[in-house]
């Protein structure tokens, strides 16, 4: 079987005919904008770029982009590197009443 023919078949099986499926993306929750500041203040105060805390963590550096942006979520496990790395604290949940 050929991919082409293997590929309408799937696609046939699945009701989306002519269609590539994608595989859903998982959405974090936005980062808070308290913390997303905090790395940036801790990231300048040490003189590093961007790029450098991203090599340095393990993430690109359009990742730790998007954290000082507030523009995505931080998994736990960066997040406890970041903190490790930049020293800074980690941030206290806040309960609404």
């Amino acid at each position: 079987m050929t991919t082409d023919n293997y590929r309408t078949n799937f696609c046939q099986r699945h009701r989306k005919i002519g269609k590539v499926l994608a595989r859903p993306t998982m959405r974090r929750k936005p980062i808070d904008p308290a913390f997303a500041a905090a790395i940036t203040e801790a990231r300048e105060d040490l003189r590093l770029k961007q790029g450098e805390l991203a090599k340095a963590i393990g993430v690109g550096v359009n990742t730790v982009n998007k954290w000082e942006k507030g523009r995505t979520g931080i998994h736990r496990r960066n997040k406890a590197k970041v903190i490790d790395y930049l020293g800074i604290e980690e941030p206290k949940v806040q309960v609404d009443n």
